[in-house]
Order: structure tokens, then sequence, then C-alpha cells
């Protein structure tokens, strides 16, 4: 008998939580195996390239996180006393 997707991810879920080596990535499901088997073949740089032309206007995470940084200006009292 085939499990079925969710019996899947919850399996590989369950060997992830469990995992005591030094693995970062768990690929769950035949389109996860396809997607991460392309991002392996083409490389992360053409592979984000790729999701962004899929998704026009979204941003990643970590571009999120940026674009919410700002400068903070510094007065030359606060910067004599950074430097000492």
């Amino acid at each position: 008998m085939l499990a079925r997707p969710a019996e899947q991810i919850a399996e590989i879920v369950g060997q992830a939580a469990n995992d005591a080596t030094d693995h970062v990535t768990f690929v769950a499901g035949e389109d996860a195996k396809t997607t991460h088997a392309l991002r392996l073949a083409i490389g992360i740089d053409a592979f984000r390239t790729r999701v962004r032309r899929m998704f026009p206007g979204a941003r990643l995470p970590i571009e999120r996180s940026l674009s919410s940084l700002r400068a903070i200006p510094l007065d030359e009292a606060h910067l004599a006393c950074t430097l000492q």
C-alpha cells in the first residue's frame, strides 16, 4: 500500500525531529524531491532567479528583514564615545 502525501510528510518530519546527524535538509514529497533536484542541478542563484520569476513581487524572508533595517544617524559625541 502506498502512503498518502500527508503520511509521507509526517514520516519525514518525524525523521527530521529525531535525527542525530548534521542534516539540515529533509525533502518530503515527490514534488519537493523534484524541486530540490532542480536546485542542486542548476545552483542556488539560478534557482532563486527562477522562483522570483514564478512569483513576481514576492520577497524572500531575508529581503524583508533587510528592507526593515535603517541607518541610525550618529552625532559626533556618540561617534567619539563609540570609538574610544
